[in-house]
């Protein structure tokens, strides 16, 4: 559902949306609402029913029982948050508990999603979505643009080697604009000469944003550093001081960058496959 939300393939990979959208896989969400009815059981007074039931299931019961009470114990096992047992005699009060609970999901989940995407993965956090989200629109055509910067952030937008893999389609490696390079991220972004009439206007007017109005040198501006700005320049924000007007504007330029030259990149493939077809 989140992926058809923000017009992403299906095979964009999981760790990627979790990162940008801030929420935490089904899996989790379940085990914190387990958590907190069976937190709701702790705060119990000792002589309740519930408690009692949990005490003696929790005693009684093997690891390979069905009981709701040894789930329970299966999922703080897992998110390291000490002896169920030990929570019904636990003198704290039932938010502190929560907190526990939500801490130890956090964690371990923080780590598993990083783990498998290191895209961005060092200003994950659960419940918050990735800053260049919630960057305000300049323009009513900046919803129709962000689905191609995300595909680019999350590693699902097809470059030439890929689709050379999968279709069969132009050379082997290299870009189908300019047919002398392999078309990397790089190369589509500031390298190939073909997109020269589309780039070299849009990045000057990013240059002088940031040189007239931030804390940013020319000599700063090398190509890793133009990347970085196009990507994603939230990662940047705090070194030059970028202020939140300023970032809207620059990533207004950069939605509009990445969606011309997917744009004229797209006409190009579809006149490949013609010719394909024609054959």
């Amino acid at each position: 559902m989140l992926k058809q939300l923000m017009s992403l393939p299906t095979n964009t990979p999981d760790p990627a949306i979790n990162i940008l959208t801030g929420i935490l896989p089904v899996e989790a969400q379940i085990h914190l609402k387990v958590m907190t009815l069976f937190i709701n059981v702790c705060t119990q007074p000792n002589e309740s029913l519930e408690k009692q039931l949990a005490r003696r299931q929790l005693c009684i019961k093997s690891m390979n029982s069905n009981s709701w009470f040894i789930e329970v114990k299966t999922i703080m096992l897992k998110y390291d948050l000490g002896n169920a047992s030990e929570w019904l005699d636990i003198q704290m009060k039932k938010d502190e508990l929560l907190n526990k609970a939500k801490k130890g999901i956090n964690a371990y989940w923080i780590e598993r999603i990083t783990s498998l995407a290191k895209l961005y993965s060092d200003i994950f956090m659960p419940g918050k979505i990735h800053p260049i989200l919630r960057i305000k629109h300049q323009s009513p055509r900046d919803s129709k643009r962000v689905p191609t910067k995300i595909k680019l952030l999350t590693g699902t937008y097809i470059l030439q080697p890929l689709r050379y893999k999968i279709y069969k389609e132009g050379t082997e490696d290299h870009c189908i604009a300019c047919d002398c390079k392999e078309e990397t991220l790089e190369h589509l972004l500031i390298e190939c000469e073909a997109w020269n009439y589309l780039r070299d206007p849009i990045l000057q007017t990013i240059k002088n944003l940031l040189t007239t109005n931030g804390n940013v040198r020319v000599e700063d501006l090398t190509c890793e550093m133009t990347i970085q700005v196009l990507m994603d320049i939230t990662k940047i924000q705090k070194i030059y001081r970028i202020t939140s007007d300023l970032i809207s504007q620059i990533e207004f330029q950069s939605r509009r960058l990445v969606f011309l030259i997917h744009n004229a990149r797209y006409q190009l493939v579809m006149k490949d496959q013609a010719k394909k077809k024609a054959v």
